[in-house]
């Protein structure tokens, strides 16, 4: 949902769930059980630079992420498109992180972060757009401990409200958490329609 308070301030909240199942016979497995809600405002202060603040909560059970919070800021540069299709941002900013983790420990790390992302999204056809962001986040005592995350998706129009999407998420850990795997990736496609 975005909202705009004036024509210099955005804002926009997500909120997501995915909960999926397996059933073979009478067992039933969970494959997936995540969500956040995420917050975040942006004012424009002078053409081409904007000021960040961002809320986030959330949980994992694929990474035992039982509670994630995080709150931070910085700032956003628009590029100067040569090419009338491409859309391009790059954010610098500091978060403070705390993740709660469901292992034998109750893990509880209170960390802050440099979080920097790179955003390009290319209209391909007036019914297609392909985007992309890509982040990286460091903990700014420990240089060695660092995620890089990316998200792609491409979205086809099929008539006024009915899209096709697809939709790649990566994510690799440097210093993972009760050394689980470093990376993974996880492909999802679907027909959204838009009210």
């Amino acid at each position: 949902m975005d909202y705009n308070i004036n024509k210099n301030l955005v804002s926009f909240l997500i909120l997501n769930y995915k909960n999926g199942y397996q059933k073979n016979n009478d067992e039933t497995n969970q494959i997936t059980n995540k969500g956040f809600t995420h917050l975040r405002l942006t004012q424009n202060i002078i053409p081409q630079i904007y000021g960040e603040l961002f809320f986030q909560i959330g949980f994992n059970d694929f990474l035992s992420i039982k509670n994630r919070k995080l709150g931070g800021g910085g700032i956003r540069i628009k590029g100067k498109e040569q090419i009338k299709s491409l859309n391009s941002f790059i954010g610098i900013g500091l978060m403070n992180e705390i993740e709660k983790y469901d292992d034998d420990d109750n893990s509880v790390f209170k960390l802050i972060r440099l979080t920097n992302y790179l955003t390009l999204d290319f209209q391909i056809l007036k019914n297609i757009l392909f985007t992309n962001t890509a982040y990286y986040q460091v903990d700014i005592s420990n240089i060695n401990d660092f995620r890089i995350l990316y998200n792609s998706g491409l979205n086809i129009q099929l008539i006024k409200n009915l899209n096709f999407s697809m939709n790649i998420n990566f994510r690799y850990d440097n210093e993972p958490v009760n050394n689980t795997n470093k990376q993974y990736i996880q492909i999802t496609n679907g027909i959204p329609y838009h009210f």
